[in-house]
């Protein structure tokens, strides 16, 4: 185990496990923490779905009693009574010597008070900031708490020659890539396509990783409501959550017995309204929405500032003549508007990640 100088591997450790319940803590803020005795974690803890138990609640309930020593948290404790009983007083109580956290929280009524209250009982308290994703998700909770809006994560796979559908070909990534693909839909909790993926590709949507189930809400745009014959199957199969702009009865009758309706206004250029539509899919207690496509959806929430993050998927593959849609003109605009991280490889193909 880490020597007592590596504090940073146990508060990395938190912020890592603070991202497992990201946005589905609210009204609560995600947050991650690691009971240690003599450099060894004993327990660990995360906030609950809805925002209860708190992180370190559950932590040192899951010591089950045995003596911890330091306490590291993704978020400074709290030390107020609210639906949840204040976290300061617990480690209090606890005899805990030590707690170190990597940020600050951003309610007033934490803000200074939980320092004093832990140095005040003898509490050393540290900091370590650590650049890793626990302070956006902060920042973006709040951000999805006031505009009621989910956190947007887009993703996009693409050729080398920047084609992002193939004339011969539905998949043209590699395993590993389609592994990472439904990794990132488990980190999800709900799943938005347009209406020409899914007639082109009639996909499931789901996220297939051994060992693990879970069943995100599925939407679906399609502002005139008409489908091929081959759809309506898979349609009942899948049971989407269905945005359009139709005031066609009949239509609105038949597909109704398929699968949800949601009526959306147009904007003044005639496009459903995209923000509209995540603040239903918020309503709906959706936290995190993943855009998976098509090039025409991207597009239309990009241009509307709706995406907070965008993850390229870049094949090594060419197709030349045999691709269809050619997404260039959307890459460079993204490289512009947003920050990159270092691309990672997964064999022969690279993950960019964009972010706002």
């Amino acid at each position: 185990m880490p020597t007592e100088k590596n504090n940073f591997y146990f508060v990395y450790l938190a912020n890592k496990l603070s991202l497992i319940n990201q946005f589905s803590s609210f009204p609560n803020p995600s947050v991650g923490a690691i009971s240690v005795f003599k450099n060894e974690i004993i327990s660990t803890g995360i906030t609950g779905q809805n925002g209860s138990p708190h992180a370190e609640y559950e932590s040192i309930k899951n010591s089950k009693n045995k003596k911890v020593e330091k306490l590291y948290v993704s978020l400074i404790p709290c030390a107020h009574k609210g639906k949840n009983p204040s976290c300061a007083k617990i480690i209090k109580m606890k005899k805990i010597k030590k707690v170190v956290y990597s940020f600050d929280d951003y309610d007033v009524r934490v803000i200074n008070y939980s320092k004093h209250y832990l140095k005040k009982n003898k509490v050393t308290i540290n900091k370590i900031l650590i650049n890793n994703p626990c302070f956006n998700e902060i920042k973006n909770y709040n951000y999805s708490k006031k505009n009621e809006l989910p956190y947007i994560t887009a993703k996009l796979a693409i050729s080398s020659d920047y084609f992002s559908k193939n004339k011969n070909k539905k998949y043209f990534t590699n395993k590993k890539a389609l592994k990472y693909a439904h990794l990132v839909r488990y980190k999800n909790d709900s799943i938005l396509v347009g209406k020409n993926t899914f007639e082109d590709d009639l996909p499931l949507l789901n996220c297939r990783i051994k060992g693990i189930k879970k069943k995100n809400k599925i939407f679906l745009i399609n502002q005139n409501l008409k489908f091929s014959k081959n759809s309506y199957k898979h349609l009942t199969k899948i049971k989407p959550y269905i945005f359009h702009s139709s005031k066609n009865n009949n239509l609105i009758k038949k597909i109704k017995l398929h699968c949800n309706l949601i009526y959306i206004p147009c904007d003044l250029n005639k496009n459903i309204d995209t923000r509209l539509i995540c603040k239903k899919i918020f309503k709906l207690n959706c936290r995190k929405l993943l855009v998976e496509g098509g090039l025409k959806t991207q597009e239309l929430f990009f241009n509307n500032d709706m995406i907070n993050e965008f993850l390229i998927v870049k094949s090594n593959k060419k197709f030349n003549k045999k691709g269809r849609l050619k997404v260039l003109k959307l890459y460079k605009n993204i490289k512009t508007k947003f920050k990159s991280e270092k691309p990672f490889c997964l064999d022969d193909n690279k993950i960019f990640r964009y972010y706002s």
